[in-house]
């Protein structure tokens, strides 16, 4: 089975839960990996230990709305 598009959308999430959770964030990249999913971003600000576990409610948070999967394609 591929788990690439699950690793995806899962990434996106993540994206959604880090902009929605600390809007200062500068989110890089969201993306697949072999092994699970990534999100590359710069916090400008120090990352507090209970950090993870915030953005792991805000992803939970995220799944149990049901929100719409849209694909937008962005013109450069």
């Amino acid at each position: 089975m591929d788990l690439t598009p699950f690793r995806q959308t899962a990434s996106h999430i993540l994206a959604a839960a880090l902009f929605e959770t600390f809007p200062s964030v500068d989110l890089w990249t969201a993306e697949a990996t072999d092994i699970g999913f990534v999100c590359e971003c710069f916090f400008p600000h120090p990352v507090h230990p209970d950090t993870l576990a915030l953005i792991e409610q805000k992803m939970k948070e995220i799944v149990q709305e049901k929100r719409p999967i849209r694909i937008l394609e962005m013109v450069p």
